[in-house]
């Protein structure tokens, strides 16, 4: 079994909580480490294929637990390009978990998530 700190998507050095995990891949998506700022405005590398801009949908971390490190990989991105409710029904559809964080520090996680994750940091909260 392993514990997995996920990092708290407002502050690089601070964890948002503690994720119990066994035999699962687990990847977490977000803007927060990939980006640069022009004039006052702040590009992440998560482009809306629609747009050709960074994504903005208030999803701003997705971490996924499934069975595939690759199909977790790409479900964590695609959570980041759709609004929560939609991105927890893709992730569902292939029988993996997830941790939505939006703009707000609202968690939003599957049932099975909640059930392996500790929130450390009190700024969140579960929705």
């Amino acid at each position: 079994k392993w514990k997995i700190a996920v990092q708290s998507p407002d502050d690089t050095e601070d964890y948002l909580g503690i994720l119990s995990v066994q035999d699962k891949a687990v990847i977490t998506s977000g803007g927060y480490e990939r980006y640069f700022e022009q004039d006052g405005v702040t590009y992440h590398h998560i482009i809306d294929p629609k747009t050709g801009y960074p994504a903005d949908t208030g999803t701003i971390s997705a971490t996924v637990i499934c069975e595939s490190g690759a199909l977790s990989d790409a479900l964590s991105t695609m959570c980041i390009l759709l609004p929560v409710d939609q991105a927890l029904k893709l992730v569902k559809s292939f029988d993996a978990d997830a941790i939505l964080i939006d703009e707000d520090k609202n968690i939003h996680m599957t049932e099975q998530a909640g059930k392996q994750f500790t929130i450390i940091n009190g700024d969140y909260k579960v929705k």
